[in-house]
């Protein structure tokens, strides 16, 4: 099959970044994927267990039998362009580091310019390094999940005040976002957690508004500096339970860190699920195999370059073409696709990445793994000393209201004696440990909305009204 589709030059293949999930069928063909999750088909359980464990479907995952996810830089022969870059460091010093990685972006942003550009403009260095190269009139969007006094907003306004931003806009939460956001869902066929998606919905619909068909965003970054805390953790547990045995727990007297110590969990891939599953592995999880792991590990197994002997470039390649990358195509890239504008992402370029991959660790991990070259370029751009200095914090959304809300009592209670839910995971269980942890909460929402849509064929109305909210409108 495949000879056929390279000799009529139809080879499927996805790009190095993966913007956009590309979906094939058995056969080699590209098809539309939500033409046929709209019409019935055979669910794939393990593309279901992917959701719980990662919150997104893991390439080649998808939810219907005989129908594959094409994964970053993937091909119909489910091989990727990952599997080829050089691991070997390269024998610059710092400064040129530095210039390396602007010049991938400069280079990266005046390929895509447009008449007009937009930028998603966080209160960090990514999308402040962005607008420093990106042209004057570019037109700006933030979210802010706490209302006007969200950190995001603050540092937004210094910074687009810094490099003379006149169009800045700012979006935040109204009481019809669970209708859009169920609505969205329902567009692109596949389940999204609420507090990872809200802000790009909402950004994306302003973009529209305005007429910008063409922005930019700093997705990306934090992963290739490894600039967040599970892969960091991961990093240190691998390597501590090499040497020592799951009986010498040294971190027994750790909710958080001490159940690492209590299975049997050895690969990266599972110790990745226990933080993005917010703990629902591996205690809460049922029926699942371990042809699921045999699989994750092939997969890896084929993308990976055959000389990457460092923990720290591994673990970033698994986030970056399995379990994090996966989730950016979906919410941050194919949610403004919805409205037909196009999201580039910088950070994701094919030659940055390569050459990042070729940065000695020494400079990666340098005050504990805190972006420090982009710092560096930054202060050479001009970008405010307390955007530089500012302390890491994610997209928000107030959910503490929420949580008090009779609406939430009443959505556990749907799920809790949901048949098609308690086949994965034990909800009952996780209600009583996990009740008040929205990111639990969340994942399972998330997978029970797009089972009514998909599987029970429910309309957003019915769907809203079980989960005892009573003002759905189709969007």
């Amino acid at each position: 099959m495949y000879r056929k589709y390279i000799y009529e030059k139809k080879f499927v293949k996805n790009n190095f970044a993966g913007t956009l999930p590309i979906f094939i069928n058995d056969s080699g063909e590209k098809i539309d994927f939500l033409e046929r999750i709209n019409s019935d088909f055979k669910l794939n359980d393990s593309a279901i267990f992917d959701f719980f464990l990662y919150t997104s479907f893991l390439p080649d995952n998808s939810p219907i039998k005989g129908v594959k996810i094409l994964g970053a830089g993937m091909d119909i022969r489910g091989t990727s362009q990952y599997s080829s870059l050089k691991m070997d460091n390269l024998n610059l010093n710092r400064e040129e580091f530095v210039l390396g990685i602007k010049k991938r972006l400069v280079d990266f942003i005046k390929k895509n310019l447009r008449e007009r550009n937009g930028l998603m403009l966080s209160g960090g260095i990514d999308s402040a390094i962005l607008l420093a190269l990106l042209p004057k009139n570019t037109v700006c969007v933030t979210w802010g999940g706490w209302g006007e006094n969200s950190t995001d907003v603050v540092y937004a306004k210094k910074t687009a005040k810094k490099f003379g931003v006149k169009d800045h806009y700012f979006v935040y939460p109204e009481k019809n976002d669970l209708n859009i956001y169920i609505n969205y869902i329902k567009k692109i066929g596949l389940p999204m957690t609420y507090a990872a998606s809200i802000a790009y919905i909402k950004m994306s619909r302003k973009f529209d508004e305005l007429g910008i068909s063409n922005f930019y965003m700093g997705q990306n970054a934090d992963t290739l500096f490894m600039d967040y805390p599970a892969p960091q953790l991961v990093k240190k547990i691998k390597y501590l339970k090499k040497f020592i045995p799951n009986f010498l727990n040294p971190f027994r007297y750790s909710n958080k860190l001490g159940k690492f110590f209590k299975n049997n969990i050895t690969e990266y891939e599972q110790f990745l699920a226990i933080f993005k599953s917010s703990s629902i592995y591996p205690r809460y999880v049922k029926n699942l195999n371990d042809n699921y792991w045999f699989s994750k590990k092939e997969f890896i197994k084929r993308n990976f370059p055959n000389d990457v002997n460092d923990e720290h470039k591994k673990i970033i390649l698994i986030e970056q073409i399995l379990t994090e990358s996966r989730k950016s195509q979906i919410y941050q890239n194919t949610i403004p696709n919805i409205v037909g504008i196009k999201a580039n992402c910088p950070y994701y370029s094919k030659e940055l990445i390569k050459f990042i991959f070729r940065i000695p660790h020494k400079y990666i991990k340098e005050k504990k793994y805190s972006k420090q070259l982009l710092k560096d370029l930054a202060g050479q751009l001009g970008v405010p000393k307390e955007v530089i200095e500012k302390g890491k914090k994610g997209l928000s959304w107030g959910y503490s209201e929420f949580i008090k809300s009779q609406q939430y009592k009443i959505s556990w209670d749907v799920f809790e004696k949901d048949n098609f839910i308690n086949k994965y995971i034990d909800v009952k269980k996780i209600r009583i440990d996990k009740g008040n942890v929205f990111s639990v909460f969340d994942a399972i929402r998330s997978i029970w909305i797009w089972k009514e849509l998909f599987i029970e064929k429910n309309n957003i109305k019915t769907i809203m009204n079980k989960l005892g909210n009573f003002e759905a409108q189709e969007d």
